[in-house]
């Protein structure tokens, strides 16, 4: 397997982990985790998709605009998930930084929700050796 695709291999089983501990936050009431989490599974759904085609941002916020540019543009990806990644993003940064501002259990649900599409949308279009 190529370098590209042991990297694309790697960060699905990260997203699926965090996915997975999101999951298990939002059902603990543990809302601010569950939302970090949620992002981190979403932000390595991505970061798989761009591994698998030689994309490496340095940064979260080159993640969401190289996955715009790679696969929402080209219609590959919804045309809501470079948005909702960045949602995602913004949420995780008020639950880690912002703890004086509401966040509850309704927001959570959303996040996982989120995450849950977009790592099945980016699965949808990765090489199947991948997954």
């Amino acid at each position: 397997m190529d370098a590209n695709l042991s990297a694309a291999r790697q960060h699905i089983s990260l997203a699926r982990e965090a996915l997975d501990a999101a999951r298990l936050l939002r059902d603990s009431a543990l809302t601010r985790s569950s939302i970090d989490r949620a992002y981190y599974a979403a932000f390595h759904a991505a970061s798989a998709l761009l591994a698998a085609v030689g994309v490496y941002p340095g940064t979260h916020d080159g993640v969401i605009a190289m996955l715009s540019l790679h696969f929402v543009k080209p219609g590959a990806l919804p045309g809501t998930t470079g948005k909702d990644l960045q949602h995602l993003y913004n949420q995780r940064l008020i639950a880690d930084y912002k703890g004086y501002l509401d966040q509850d259990i309704s927001e959570a649900q959303a996040c996982v929700q989120t995450a849950e599409a977009i790592l099945a949308s980016c699965l949808a279009r990765l090489p199947e050796a991948t997954v």
